[in-house]
């Protein structure tokens, strides 16, 4: 059975089980990725210090991970974030990303403080095979493109929206023709 292993640029930690449901201290500095698993009944949660003004991301990466699941009903892992402030208060939540069946959140932090991430399944199922990855930080993040086509052979200006990106335009130059037959 093939599997895709992942490979980045940012540090990766591996969630441990703490006792009594206790948030996972997050010992690194962020940006970074945690990989995780959710048992039945799971809700994974990481604890972290974020600073005022921070264009904070999370993406969480199940269905991009394992698409579908065989013999799971329905046949994936829909993960659901919540993220929470040092208070307990809900500040951030998310089960999807427009069309992206996987979860972000994007939120800019008023004011240093703790929060505490929890990532779990919709209808709290889980198994062996119910996997996910975690990016946390100011990362860049992509939320739209325009123009979304361009002719064949031609020169196009890409505009960027998103998050923490360094720029917002990118210059294209589209392939050539080559024999088409319809």
């Amino acid at each position: 059975n093939p599997f895709w292993i992942h490979i980045g640029l940012l540090p990766e930690m591996r969630e441990s089980e703490p006792l009594r449901g206790e948030p996972e201290e997050v010992s690194r500095e962020l940006p970074l990725v945690i990989n995780g698993r959710i048992m039945p009944g799971d809700v994974d949660r990481f604890t972290f210090h974020a600073k005022q003004g921070t264009r904070l991301v999370i993406d969480a990466g199940a269905r991009d991970v394992i698409p579908y699941l065989a013999d799971a009903v329905p046949g994936w892992f829909q993960a659901v974030l919540t993220l929470h402030d040092s208070s307990g208060k809900k500040v951030a939540s998310a089960d999807s990303f427009h069309f992206r069946q996987d979860p972000a959140i994007l939120y800019e932090v008023p004011r240093d403080d703790q929060y505490t991430v929890t990532i779990r399944d919709s209808l709290f199922r889980g198994r062996e095979d119910f996997v996910y990855r975690m990016s946390v930080g100011e990362l860049p993040f992509l939320t739209s493109i325009f123009p979304l086509g361009a002719r064949i052979d031609s020169d196009i200006e890409i505009q960027l929206d998103g998050w923490n990106l360094s720029q917002t335009t990118i210059q294209l130059k589209t392939g050539t023709r080559r024999s088409y037959r319809p």
